[in-house]
């Protein structure tokens, strides 16, 4: 009985070897500070909690340090509150991280600790749309964009366990991104059949504005991770 236990603890501590790796991963994405602060979204981001899904790679340089190289996506996030912006309007700001990282970890047969962090770019599109009723009150659909990239960086913790080649990898980890600054936007209304509501009910136009926060969140992930080494 010991002697098939200490097979199966060997089998399982090898996937936490020397070796190269991949993993998938998904989980939740929870505003914190000025980017969940409530107030009117000029001045706080107001945001609510987004999903997320990603894939990872994964170099185990020793059997204690670790390298990640993972991209995300994140679909959810959006303002709480966009009609303080323009009445009833519509938000989406989807975003794509992309991170390099390295964890330090502790492992005790089949079952790991590790600490880490990392940096990354982090891609966001915010996106404002509703509708304007025309001189002869048709809707005219407007829509406005900004394209929001921007380095950050990421503090992680982790558990890991171990069945052969896999692994499963509970992850909370927070994000801070660095991008309070000036961006610009463009904007445009009307277009196809929605130009025949008359004289102004289409066009465009682009502008400037700055952004007061910086963005930051705490994510609670969970995937799992194959090792081929």
């Amino acid at each position: 009985m010991k002697r098939t236990f200490g097979l199966l603890s060997l089998a399982a501590s090898g996937a936490f070897a020397l070796g190269l790796g991949v993993g998938g991963f998904g989980g939740v994405a929870l505003p914190a500070g000025e980017m969940a602060n409530n107030t009117w979204v000029g001045y706080g981001g107001g945001m609510e909690a987004s999903s997320q899904l990603g894939v990872k790679l994964l170099l185990e340089v020793t059997p204690v340090l670790g390298l990640e190289a993972a991209g995300a996506y994140q679909p959810d996030f959006r303002f709480n509150h966009p009609e303080e912006l323009y009445y009833n309007t519509r938000s989406t700001v989807p975003s794509i991280p992309m991170t390099f990282g390295a964890h330090l970890k502790y492992r005790s047969g089949s079952l790991a600790v590790y600490g880490g962090g990392g940096a990354g770019y982090y891609l966001s599109r915010v996106k404002f749309s509703d509708y304007v009723l025309g001189p002869n009150g048709t809707e005219i659909p407007w829509e406005t964009t900004a394209a929001i990239n921007a380095p950050g960086f990421y503090a992680s913790a982790g558990v890991l366990m171990a069945f052969g080649k896999f692994a499963l990898d509970v992850n909370p980890r927070y994000t801070f991104v660095l991008n309070e600054g000036e961006y610009d936007y463009t904007y445009e209304w009307g277009g196809g059949t929605q130009a025949q509501a008359g004289p102004g009910s289409s066009g465009s136009g682009s502008g400037t504005y700055y952004k007061p926060w910086n963005d930051s969140y705490f994510n609670v992930l969970v995937g799992v991770n194959y090792y081929f080494m």
